[in-house]
């Protein structure tokens, strides 16, 4: 099966790592909308400044800086553990469990993370309400980053150290451009997960459907998989065709005594268990002795006892030793 385009691109992957908010549930959801709210009423009660101007601090940190938490940190020394708390503490009734997300993300070949600019306690409950859980191997947060965010490179190397995340074996998924730049630096393949494509020289691939996207990923690689056991499958059965071939092909590999005419074809069926030619032998020794005895009376009869005696005591001591 000849690759596409796409599917080579990932045939080397080992690790797939995910964003969370956008790019594991949709963007309709706007369950980033509640955080925001409550961001900015943290901004307003830590910093004593009305809600306009906290709330536009809020947006201009998370330009300046990544998140609204770096911005607070750098500026004004905030705490980042009661932050990220209370601003996670939302409610995730709109969202939904997605078991064709779940069950593509679960066959990707490899490792799978999530890695958020949130918490891992509020992943943990994202990914528990969309059914995704059971398909992710570990869980990372921006305080296992120090709390430095993406897009910050130093954020993605402390990260991928924690889990030994090799980034040219690595796929990174993220709905914000400018976080797939420091992957794609490292060496990562990069997929901007959203409504509309952002075409950039850091951006590898553009997807509005993860789980589809996914899907023929995953589709691709189980055919892959499947051909390639048809294909061990069929050597191996042709390996054992031609192997007794090849016990036989010469008379130099044969045991002495298969080398007797007819002694040799009788001990050969003997030892390797082709009864049926044994009785044909049989009947025609028979019949044979039958003819001789009407033509020359109990002289033929004789003779024959005489000359088999030796062979049958033969044909008995070798089956006996096992040759």
């Amino acid at each position: 099966m000849k690759r596409t385009p796409i599917q080579a691109d990932f045939a080397h992957v080992t690790t797939w790592v995910f964003d969370l908010d956008n790019t594991l549930y949709p963007p309709e959801v706007r369950l980033f909308d509640q955080i925001e709210r409550r961001m900015t009423a943290y901004v307003m009660r830590s910093l004593g400044i009305p809600a306009e101007a906290a709330d536009r601090l809020r947006a201009d940190y998370w330009r300046l800086y990544g998140t609204t938490l770096a911005g607070l940190m750098h500026e004004h020394g905030l705490d980042p553990v009661p932050y990220l708390e209370d601003v996670h503490d939302i409610s995730f009734d709109a969202l939904r469990p997605d078991a064709g997300l779940m069950e593509a993300i679960a066959r990707l070949p490899g490792r799978r993370i999530v890695y958020t600019n949130g918490s891992a306690p509020y992943a943990e409950r994202v990914l528990a309400a969309r059914g995704l859980t059971p398909a992710f191997d570990a869980i990372y947060g921006v305080e296992h980053a120090d709390f430095r965010p993406k897009p910050d490179q130093a954020a993605f190397e402390t990260v991928f150290a924690r889990d030994g995340i090799d980034p040219a074996h690595g796929a990174m998924f993220e709905d914000d451009a400018r976080n797939l730049a420091a992957p794609h630096r490292m060496g990562m393949r990069t997929i901007l997960v959203g409504p509309e494509a952002q075409p950039a020289p850091h951006i590898d691939h553009h997807t509005d459907d993860l789980g589809a996207f996914l899907a023929r990923l995953v589709l691709y690689g189980a055919a892959i998989r499947l051909m390639d056991r048809r294909q061990e499958a069929s050597m191996e059965s042709d390996a054992n065709r031609r192997t007794p071939m090849s016990t036989f092909t010469g008379l130099d590999r044969l045991p002495w005594y298969y080398r007797i005419p007819l002694f040799g074809w009788i001990a050969k069926d003997v030892i390797h268990g082709s009864r049926d030619n044994i009785l044909y032998f049989l009947v025609i020794v028979l019949t044979l002795l039958v003819l001789a005895m009407k033509t020359w009376g109990l002289v033929a009869l004789g003779l024959t006892a005489l000359a088999t005696v030796p062979v049958i005591f033969t044909v008995l001591i070798l089956i006996t030793v096992g040759k």
